[in-house]
């Protein structure tokens, strides 16, 4: 692979600074040497070929995936499953088993809607305790809207209207309903 000689200048490594405080952030760095010391080995990134200039870089400590899909038909466009193959095998988009969150409330949706739920059913969106439990279920931003059409609740992911139409419809009932969009009842527990 051979050597290569680089320079780099203050522009390259200015934010690996050491953190000082937040009266410091602030503070302007005068050398390289504020940062790096000799014999230091780091991750470099070209960032321009032509003009050969590189800049100071990193191993992500996050690590992320992304599935791209075209709105128009749904076809899958691209697919990246992590930052380095070299680094880790494990394929983000196709092998993490992630808690889907809200993304999940359309199939809630659609079950309550086989159901004879309409778009225009009415659920309340208010605070609700769940006997026997410590967790209080929430809105984002810990607002309540009441009495809500589920075309609106789905619309604004009202936590709360999910949770009912979920209790109402029957948790069972919905984990088949999920099984028809391919969703493996293993990875759906009842509880």
């Amino acid at each position: 692979m051979g050597e290569t000689r680089v320079t780099l200048n203050l522009d390259a490594v200015k934010w690996a600074r050491a953190f000082k405080s937040e009266d410091r952030r602030g503070s302007s760095l005068k050398r390289v040497s504020d940062v790096l010391s000799p014999g230091e080995i780091v991750r470099l990134r070209q960032t321009d070929k032509e003009k050969n200039t590189w800049v100071l870089s990193q191993v992500p400590t996050v690590g992320g995936a992304l599935v791209s899909l075209d709105p128009t038909d749904g076809a899958v466009r691209a697919v990246m499953g992590g930052f380095d193959f070299q680094h880790s095998k494990f394929n983000r988009a196709t092998q993490a088993m992630r808690q889907p969150g809200s993304s999940f409330k359309p199939i809630v949706y659609a079950a309550a809607l086989s159901k004879g739920f309409t778009p225009a059913s009415v659920v309340n969106d208010a605070p609700l305790d769940i006997p026997g439990s410590n967790w209080k279920p929430e809105n984002f931003g810990g607002r309540y809207i009441g009495p809500t059409t589920l075309r609106e609740a789905l619309a604004k992911s009202r936590n709360l209207v999910s949770i009912r139409l979920l209790r109402s419809i029957g948790i069972n009932y919905t984990i088949d309903f999920a099984h028809e969009f391919g969703f493996p009842k293993e990875n759906l527990p009842p509880i």
